[in-house]
């Protein structure tokens, strides 16, 4: 997905959650963004000039959507391996994130025509 999102062009940041280890994308055209920043901080910066943010579940999209009416919210659930299904508190969590907007993509195209 970041080459696809780099072969159009985007500027790609990627934030990992503080208990999340780093995946390796420094190999890529992206700029990592210290996980120790809270997404709110990223979001209320003069200087940002986020289109989208794209994630599993999580509840920073809550956090977009109360801080900006003009960032898509992106869930990438559907596009992940089998092995990374949400459990019931992720499922109680998606219910929210859709009443407020959040769109779940089928496929990495879909995605991209969102952005």
């Amino acid at each position: 997905m970041i080459l696809r999102l780099d072969d159009c062009n985007y500027s790609t940041s990627i934030k990992y959650h503080p208990r999340e280890e780093n995946a390796g994308y420094l190999d890529h055209n992206v700029t990592i963004i210290p996980q120790s920043v809270p997404v709110e901080f990223i979001l209320i910066h003069p200087a940002n000039s986020i289109r989208a943010l794209i994630g599993n579940v999580s509840t920073a999209f809550l956090s977009v959507t109360w801080l900006s009416n003009e960032i898509e919210t992106l869930s990438l659930q559907n596009l992940l391996p089998a092995d990374h299904e949400v459990g019931a508190d992720d499922r109680n969590l998606w219910k929210t994130l859709e009443s407020i907007g959040t769109q779940r993509p089928e496929n990495i195209k879909n995605l991209i025509k969102k952005l």
